[in-house]
């Protein structure tokens, strides 16, 4: 049996121990998310409509040291909070692999060609669209500084929901309540 100045000594470090493992298995989960890599943009685009969400492409390219950042920092912690699963539909566009996808219209198109159409030219490039394919006029180039990023994202992201609802409402002819 333990005494008082055992127990005191024992405690900490178990409680030290189970912390430490939780940082770690969560740090491993982290690591092991992907974020989904544009496919049928068709088909994520209907979706998003349907939940009235935007759709967020992610450009990036192999060997982009800052892409790799806003993944590890920002977007896998985004996907492994769920609390952006009802506000936005991320997907990855590597623009340096010769994918072919289906685009928003039904029709095939790759990587490179869908880069060009929104004129992406720096990685990473975030950009938030329609479910249609439309750009919002919302997009973020590059990055300055990861430590505001999170919250700059955010923001934009806020900002495309609302342009969301407010194209929605047009679409239905307005709101339940007007």
């Amino acid at each position: 049996m333990l005494n008082k100045v055992g127990f005191r000594v024992i405690f900490p470090a178990f409680l030290l121990s189970i912390m430490t493992f939780q940082a770690f298995m969560k740090e491993t989960q982290a690591e092991s998310i992907t974020i989904p890599k544009a496919i049928n943009l068709q088909k994520d685009g209907l979706l998003a409509q349907q939940q009235g969400i935007p759709v967020l492409l992610e450009f990036s390219m192999h060997g982009c040291s800052f892409c790799e950042q806003i993944e590890s920092e920002v977007l896998r912690p985004m996907l492994i909070s769920g609390d952006y699963d009802k506000k936005v539909m991320l997907r990855k566009v590597m623009i340096d692999e010769d994918t072919v996808i289906t685009d928003f219209n039904g029709k095939k198109i790759t990587y490179d060609e869908l880069a060009s159409r929104y004129k992406i030219y720096v990685t990473p490039t975030l950009i938030l669209l329609h479910g249609n394919g439309k750009a919002m006029g919302i997009e973020m180039v590059g990055v300055t500084t990861i430590d505001f990023y999170g919250a700059y994202l955010d923001q934009a992201i806020d900002d495309a929901l609302k342009q969301t609802s407010i194209a929605a409402e047009r679409t239905n002819g307005g709101s339940p309540a007007s």
